[in-house]
C-alpha cells in the first residue's frame, strides 16, 4: 500500500513539474492568399498562446499589413507595407498573451541591405543585420535566446531598411495550468496521509 502511495505521489509531482516546464511554440503570420489591413490582428500560436499584432507611426496608431510574406506596417496608402523608418519611424508591435523567450524570428522582403532592431519590454534586446542571403526579397531566419517578455517591437535602424516578419518560434516562460486530473491526484493523496496519520496516533493511544 506504501509503495502505490509513493508511486502516485510520484506521478502527480512528475505531472506538476510538466506543467510549470517551458513549452515551445510558434506563431505564423503569414496569408495563404491575399492581404489584410487592420489596426489590430490576432493570432494563436502552436501551443495555443495568443498573440496579437498591433502597429505606431511616429508613435501613433498606425496599420498593420499582412500577405503571403508576413506582416508589416502600412502607415499611408503611400507606403510600401514593410517595418521601415524611411518616412515615419514605425513599429510593428507583438504582444504576447504571457511572458515567452525568443528562439528564433523568420524575416522575409529582405534586400541587400536590410537591418534590424528588436525592443523587448521597452529595451533593445538585439540589433542585427539581414542581408545574409544577398537575395532580393529572400527569406532570413535568426535564431534568439532573450527574454521573458511580453511585447516585442519590431524596427529599422536607418532609411535604407525595410521587412516584413513571418514566423516568431518561442518558449513560454509562464507556468502551465496543471490538468485538474491531476490536481484530483494530489487531493487524495492528500487524504490517504490524513488517514495513516489518525491510525497511527489511534495504535499509540
Amino acid at each position: 500500500m506504501v509503495k502505490k502511495i509513493a508511486l502516485s505521489l510520484g506521478l502527480a509531482v512528475a505531472a506538476l513539474g510538466a506543467g510549470q516546464s517551458a513549452d515551445a511554440g510558434c506563431v505564423v503570420f503569414e496569408r495563404n492568399c491575399g492581404t489584410d489591413l487592420a489596426t489590430t490582428m490576432h493570432f494563436t500560436g502552436s501551443d495555443g498562446l495568443g498573440v496579437t499584432a498591433t502597429a505606431t507611426a511616429n508613435g501613433c496608431a498606425s496599420k498593420v499589413y499582412q500577405d503571403v510574406l508576413g506582416l508589416g506596417v502600412k502607415s499611408s496608402w503611400l507606403d510600401d507595407s514593410q517595418v521601415d523608418i524611411s518616412g515615419p519611424d514605425e513599429l510593428l508591435k507583438i504582444t504576447f498573451a504571457c511572458p515567452v523567450i525568443i528562439k528564433s524570428i523568420d524575416f522575409t522582403s529582405v534586400d541587400c541591405n536590410d537591418n534590424f532592431k528588436l525592443i523587448g519590454d521597452g529595451h533593445t534586446v538585439a540589433t542585427g543585420a539581414l542581408y545574409g542571403s544577398g537575395v532580393s526579397h529572400g527569406e532570413v531566419v535568426k535564431t534568439f535566446n532573450f527574454g521573458p517578455i511580453t511585447h516585442l517591437d519590431f524596427t529599422a535602424l536607418d532609411c535604407n531598411d525595410g521587412y516584413k516578419v513571418e514566423k516568431i518560434c518561442y518558449e513560454k516562460a509562464c507556468a502551465i495550468p496543471l490538468p485538474s486530473a491531476a490536481w484530483t491526484g494530489l487531493s487524495g493523496l492528500g487524504a490517504l496521509g490524513l488517514i495513516g496519520a489518525k491510525r497511527k496516533l489511534r495504535n499509540l493511544i
